[in-house]
């Protein structure tokens, strides 16, 4: 019987990717023939070398994963994660707020700064501080600014690294982050973020999380919803904080969590009871399910 050439899509500077796909390619051992291969222009060219039936796209940044899947589908390659639709509204901050809000979904106020740095006083006026900063785009850490100077120079500095910059209200409260496996919970942890001496984040997870359980159920009714609303069928995180008016705010959705053992979505789901080898299964079972391409049509691709 014939095993598939199931290609590992990863991108290079990601931390921690190559333990990553040590891992799954351990637990796919025996389903299929697991190729690690980077993201780049000789990606085509590798896919049809090395008679890739499948992939797995394991990259982490939505805007380049997206990108993948668009190549995957070009090649008639079957591949796993989101559509291609729903990775483009995550991937962008401000598209995903007004998206939610459509669907009566809250997200923190906020705004996206258009003026330059020494004008942000006539944008930000009465919004107030705390509020956290982050990129529209990618996966830049978002910093938190308590007066207008430090406002001014998280702006700069986010706009130099990534180019728009959403300013957000910071909302206190519990963090939840919730793990999914095809659109239903798996479990939630309480999440709380701090920075040590020498101004580097720091981040504590609870599990279970430490919140009673009607709050907890609504939270994790809450990520179901927008597994649904997003199609999300295999794994999920979706981030979000009750304040202590009993509200509940998104801040955060993530439709290609890292499969590490050591990854938030990791932590979460194998306390729970789903490992990383039952996921790597159902992944590679997903993908052979479908008919292995056929290199002719991958070529007439290439040749135009």
């Amino acid at each position: 019987m014939h095993q598939q050439n199931v290609a590992l899509l990863f991108n290079p500077s990601e931390p921690g990717i190559q333990e990553t796909l040590a891992q799954f390619a351990s637990h796919a051992r025996g389903e299929c023939v697991c190729l690690p291969l980077p993201v780049d222009r000789h990606l085509p060219g590798r896919v049809e070398e090395l008679s890739i039936d499948a992939a797995v796209n394991l990259v982490a940044d939505l805007d380049l994963a997206s990108e993948v899947a668009a190549l995957c589908h070009l090649m008639d390659l079957p591949v796993t994660g989101p559509t291609r639709q729903a990775q483009q509204i995550c991937a962008d901050r401000v598209l995903l707020k007004d998206f939610l809000a459509i669907h009566n979904l809250a997200t923190p106020a906020g705004y996206l700064p258009r003026n330059p740095v020494e004008n942000l006083a006539q944008e930000h006026r009465n919004f107030g501080f705390p509020v956290r900063v982050l990129a529209r785009t990618g996966l830049r850490p978002a910093t938190v600014a308590r007066n207008f100077e430090e406002l001014q120079a998280q702006v700069l500095s986010a706009r130099c690294e990534a180019g728009e910059v959403l300013v957000e209200r910071l909302v206190t409260g519990t963090v939840v982050s919730t793990a999914l496996w095809r659109g239903k919970t798996v479990g939630s942890a309480e999440v709380q973020s701090s920075v040590d001496a020498s101004g580097a984040p720091l981040e504590e997870v609870h599990i279970p999380a430490r919140i009673p359980a009607t709050g907890l159920r609504t939270m994790e009714r809450l990520a179901e919803r927008l597994a649904e609303l997003f199609h999300a069928h295999q794994a999920m995180l979706v981030t979000s904080i009750r304040n202590e008016h009993q509200e509940e705010f998104i801040l955060d959705i993530d439709l290609m969590p890292s499969l590490h053992r050591h990854a938030r979505f990791g932590r979460i789901a194998s306390a729970f009871g789903l490992s990383q080898r039952e996921c790597a299964r159902s992944l590679v079972g997903d993908l052979r399910s479908h008919r292995p391409v056929s290199l002719a049509t991958r070529s007439a691709w290439m040749c135009g």
